[in-house]
């Protein structure tokens, strides 16, 4: 093939990569509130601040036996809450919130071991930068999450070693880390863990269904799905999520073609014509 058949084919190709372009969904969350139930073991959670209409700091607190009880707080991040997703896909990930664990020693079996937190917004949505308008029925759309607690012990067992001189050793905290240092030097460290709950509501962008999904935490640089909070202090974390389709609209059946595909098949047809013709050239 001539050189000028490559460069024809190459133009063609590099027309075929620059077309068509997916277009993003820019999606945002506004007069977003949210509130914690359903604590479990049930009467073990001492009060809610649920009472609170439209709360953007909604907070939890249980256990007895401290000096000042343990909880969960939550304070929504500045609104409008935005994410851009090019369907079907997933936005990349963002803080919609601080999460907090007032942590303080407290009895045993006086502490929960889960909650749900419920998150209430509304929806609105564009394509590529066009105006925003809140979706059909985007009201009040309803997302939930759980989060379960492990109330580990303070205070590991020891047992009295003599070398390299008589003491007292204690076995490792529930974390693996020893006790007195790092996140354990208040006491071992507990364990809140972060779950997505299936029955959040979707919303439809297009033709795509999607929903607001919490994927853990942020913490000391580091995005967990669960994190170990430090005794007798309050330890905060962002609280991660992202939009993320959950089912496709479209019949299979009815799917258009990709455009960058038939732009493709374009251009190597093109590439093959032109090769076509020098070979006709040439054999004359």
């Amino acid at each position: 093939m001539h050189a000028k058949n490559w460069a024809l084919g190459a133009t063609l190709l590099a027309g075929c990569m620059a077309s068509g372009p997916a277009t993003a969904d820019i999606v945002q969350l506004r007069n977003v509130t949210a509130s914690w139930y359903d604590a479990s073991p049930t009467g073990r959670a001492t009060y809610y601040n649920n009472d609170i209409a439209n709360s953007t700091h909604p907070y939890l607190r249980w256990g007895t036996g401290g000096g000042a009880q343990s909880g969960y707080d939550f304070t929504v991040a500045s609104q409008p809450i935005a994410f851009t997703v090019t369907p079907p896909g997933t936005s990349p990930t963002k803080s919609i919130g601080t999460f907090q664990h007032v942590n303080y020693p407290i009895n045993a079996g006086s502490s929960i071991e889960s909650v749900r937190l419920h998150i209430q917004a509304d929806v609105w949505a564009g394509a590529d930068g066009s105006s925003l308008a809140l979706l059909p029925n985007g009201s009040d759309r309803d997302f939930y999450y759980q989060f379960n607690h492990w109330e580990t012990d303070n205070t590991p067992d020891r047992h009295w070693v003599s070398w390299p001189y008589w003491h007292y050793e204690y076995e490792a905290c529930a974390d693996g880390g020893e006790y007195g240092e790092g996140v354990n030097a208040n006491g071992c460290a507990d364990q809140v863990t972060a779950i997505w709950q299936p029955s959040s509501e979707t919303f439809t962008v297009g033709e795509k269904e999607y929903t607001l999904n919490i994927t853990g935490f942020f913490y000391n640089g580091n995005a967990l799905n669960a994190f170990w909070t430090k005794e007798n202090a309050d330890n905060s974390a962002q609280l991660l999520a992202n939009v993320t389709l959950r089912e496709n609209l479209v019949p299979p059946g009815e799917l258009p073609e990709p455009p960058t595909l038939a732009l493709l098949g374009l251009g190597l047809a093109g590439v093959g014509y032109a090769s076509r013709r020098s070979r006709h050239r040439n054999s004359r």
